[in-house]
Order: structure tokens, then C-alpha cells, then sequence
């Protein structure tokens, strides 16, 4: 069949495009990063030729009420509209269990606005509400952190594997319509606070966590609300199965980075004995300062002994080993806004913030390869943004997709500081006008390595 997906480079789309494409189906994407524009219908149409089915995952970061009910509704009635027009036959939507009865809740409101929709739409539609992801957990620690420590309600959860998820909408996607709802939850009930530290400790990352009502879930939500009914199916995944993936995953060290110049060759990156040994090689990455020194990459501002900023060197592309091309560019793309600019094989090239940003060149080496050349590589990337909207949008997507990561201000600058999917240290960084008057930049980068 030909399944399109709505909201397809999401943390759901993502997997269900690659379940359909691994079952033989044709997966057709849906998103703003590929050029279609659910909120104008911009695009549908010419997407949707010969499509069989759709699959709608979409997802917004909005909390307000009505702001989320206008999106759900809005983006429903253009998808149904264009379905119809191109003789789609199903219509399927991801929706959450219990959404019918948790009023208190922004989200839940938008996604009760998008299920009447949805039913009442020209198209035949089938309702899957999912319990929590078993990724859920990571996500509320991320919404809630303030410096090490972060609340987490203390919600009973039935929770689910996303890729469980995706089967069982392909499933009911190449089925026939039911025009009604099914549930789908995982096989074990689990404490969310006790979730979360399980899920910090396979990723090895401390925090301290407050059990707490007092956050973006409120009492509404206690006891069994969350829980499926007795007719709800189950998905086989276990919580431990998928932390023990996670830890597989996280627990990795800082992938090996080299560097492309157009007038400096690359350093050989060695590990440190000892004292770090610098390599001399100074860059300018989009208005940051960088300095190789073997050990990692520390952000330099002046040349010791002047009081000039360090000239850059003519970097044009930094290149990164991964260990998954689809989940880094995910990443990347779409998390972070990078462009893509080349696709092809293991590779795949970004642009970054500006017109004279270097590239991100991600080169995908599998699972259990060697590091580049065995050194310890650079430790941290960072981008200089143009605006502090495009540290709120990157902020906005971090959250929704449950990852972890930290905003913070100092003297002239506002940090996004976050983790890609091999454990590397990414920073959005937006520098306000008057650090960057008079050439200069803020003394506090000095202590960043």
C-alpha cells in the first residue's frame, strides 16, 4: 500500500515511516521540512496522489487550550479535506487514552478538538489512543529541570514502546475503518518517578528528582485515570527491554569529530596523556572561537598576549562520526533546524545557522565501529543563532520529544545545551548585540571546554 504520514519526521513518524518501509509499503512523509504545510494545506495535494492511508501523528508544543484545539482542528480539516479530494480511503489518528477524561490539560484539549474531527470528517477514520511512551518519562525531566534537579509527578502508567506503536498503526492503517476508537498500552503498569530515575541511570546522567503535583500535570491525573480499559491491546516491549537499548544507546562515549579546512589541514586528534597537548589549530565556527587541543574543543576569545579576537582559520565543514545516520539527522534537520544539503549512502551534509556557518558533514560508521583515528575527538559543537526565536523553537522541540537539555543565560548570552543521539555536547548559542559591539566576546567563554 501507499501510507502517507503526517507529522513523519516526529519521534512516532520516524519510526512508523521506517516499519512501513521495512513491511514493503510505500511511506510517503508528511512535514514542514519536506515542504508541506499542514496548517495551509500547502503541498497536500500533490503528496497525497495514489496515497491508500494516512497516518496522522502530528504534535504541537502549545500547552494553551484554545491555541492547541485551533492547531489539531485546523491541520485535521486540511489533511481531510485533501484525503478526500485524492480518493484517500483511511484515515488514522494517534491520539492518547484517557484523553476523554483529563479536562485540566492544554494538549488534551487540542487532541479531544482533533479525534471529533476526525470522526465526523468525509474520510472513514480509526482512533488508536496510545498510552505514555516508555520515552515519557525523560520528556516531563526535561520540561521540569531547573539546573540538577527537575519534579516529576508520581503518575500510575501503563506505557508503551513507540516502535510497538508504529506496527499497530500500519496494522490498523492497512486494515479496514473502524469509525471509532481502539487503545493500545503496554504490558506492565509503572511508577513515572520511578521511571525516570531508572531512565537517567541507563543514560548515566544524575539529577535529583522531586515527586511533585506542583508542574504541567496537576491531581487530575492521579490514581488509574492514565490506565486502558479492560479491551485495550497489548503491545509486547517491555520498560526493561527498552532500557536496556537505552543504555546501550547512551552510555556511549563522545563520538570522534574531525575537522575540514579550506587553508589549515585537519589535526591529528591524540588522546591526552597527562596534560591535554594543544594542537595549535584555532577556527571560527559561525562566531565562536575554537580550539582543538587533542583532549576536546575549548572556545577561546583572545590570542594570549593580545588583545585582538583570534582570526579564523577558513573552517568550512565539521564532520561527525554517528552511529545511526536517520537518527542523528533526525537530530539535527529537525530538532535543531540545520538544512540538508546533500544526502547520499552513510553520508549526509547540513548547513548550519547563516550564511557563513559551516556545514555539519554526519557520516554514519554503525553501531560498534571503531572511533575515527581512536582519539577522544571534540566534545562539543556549537552554533552561533541569528535570533533567540530560533533557541525558543529548538527549546519547544527538545521538550516534545522528551529530550534532555538546558537553557541558561550568562553575561551576554543565551544557551540551548543539549546531547545528540551519540552523546556529543551540541550548543545553540545567541550572543546579544552588546557582546559582540566592538568585535568583542564575553570574557566567560574562556572557561568553556
Amino acid at each position: 500500500m501507499r501510507i502517507a504520514v503526517a507529522g513523519g519526521t516526529g519521534l512516532v513518524g520516524r519510526q512508523t515511516v521506517k516499519a512501513l518501509r521495512r513491511s514493503g509499503h510505500d511511506a510517503v512523509v508528511i512535514a514542514r521540512s519536506v515542504g508541506i504545510d499542514l496548517t495551509t494545506g500547502h503541498g497536500l495535494a500533490a503528496a497525497l496522489l495514489g496515497v491508500d492511508a494516512v497516518i496522522d501523528v502530528i504534535n504541537t508544543p502549545t500547552v494553551d487550550p484554545a491555541e492547541a484545539r485551533e492547531f489539531f482542528a485546523t491541520t485535521t480539516r486540511q489533511l481531510l479535506a485533501a484525503e478526500h479530494s485524492a480518493s484517500v480511503k483511511h484515515h488514522v489518528v494517534l491520539s492518547i487514552v484517557a484523553v476523554d477524561q483529563v479536562e485540566g490539560n492544554g494538549h488534551y484539549a487540542g487532541k479531544r478538538a482533533q479525534e471529533r474531527a476526525a470522526l465526523d470528517g468525509p474520510v472513514p477514520a480509526t482512533i488508536v489512543r496510545a498510552t505514555q511512551f516508555f520515552d515519557f518519562a525523560a520528556m516531563v525531566v526535561g520540561w521540569t529541570q531547573r539546573g540538577q534537579v527537575a519534579t516529576v509527578p508520581p503518575l500510575l502508567v501503563q506505557p508503551v514502546a513507540v516502535a510497538d506503536v508504529a506496527e499497530v498503526l500500519i496494522e490498523v492503517a492497512a486494515g479496514e475503518p473502524q469509525e471509532g476508537i481502539r487503545e493500545l498500552a503496554g504490558p506492565e503498569l509503572q511508577d513515572l518517578v520511578d521511571m525516570a530515575r531508572r531512565t537517567l541511570a541507563a543514560q548515566r546522567t544524575s539529577l535529583q528528582l522531586i515527586p511533585s503535583w506542583r508542574g504541567p500535570f496537576g491531581v487530575e491525573m492521579a490514581g488509574e485515570v492514565l490506565l486502558p480499559g479492560p479491551g485495550a491491546q497489548i503491545a509486547p516491549t517491555t520498560f526493561e527491554t527498552w532500557l536496556a537499548a537505552q543504555a546501550v544507546d547512551g552510555g556511549q562515549e563522545p563520538v570522534q569529530v574531525a575537522v575540514d579546512s579550506d587553508s589549515t589541514p585537519p589535526p591529528i586528534l591524540r588522546e591526552p596523556a597527562g596534560d591535554a597537548v594543544t594542537t595549535g589549530v584555532d577556527v571560527d565556527a559561525n562566531g565562536l572561537r575554537l580550539r582543538s587541543d587533542g583532549a576536546g574543543c575549548r572556545l577561546a576569545v583572545q590570542e594570549e598576549g593580545s588583545g585582538r579576537p583570534l582570526a579564523p582559520t577558513g573552517i568550512y565543514s565539521v564532520a561527525v562520526q554517528v552511529r545511526h545516520l536517520d537518527r542523528s539527522l533526525a537530530f539535527y534537520r529537525d530538532l535543531l533546524g540545520l538544512r540538508l544539503q546533500h544526502q547520499e549512502g552513510q553520508m549526509a551534509q547540513l548547513h548550519g545557522y547563516g550564511d557563513t556557518a559551516p556545514s555539519l558533514v554526519l557520516l554514519e560508521v554503525g553501531g560498534h565501529a571503531p572511533r575515527l583515528g581512536g582519539g577522544s575527538g571534540l566534545v562539543r559543537v556549537a552554533w552561533r543563532v541569528d535570533k533567540q526565536a530560533d533557541l525558543d523553537l529548538a527549546e519547544q522541540l527538545l521538550q516534545r520529544e522528551g529530550l534532555t537539555y538546558q537553557r541558561r543565560r550568562e553575561e551576554g548570552l543565551d544557551i540551548v545545551d543539549t546531547r545528540d543521539p551519540d552523546r556529543t555536547h551540541v550548543l545553540l548559542v545567541w550572543l546579544s548585540p552588546d557582546a559582540v559591539a566592538d568585535d568583542r566576546l564575553p570574557p566567560r567563554l574562556h572557561g568553556w571546554e
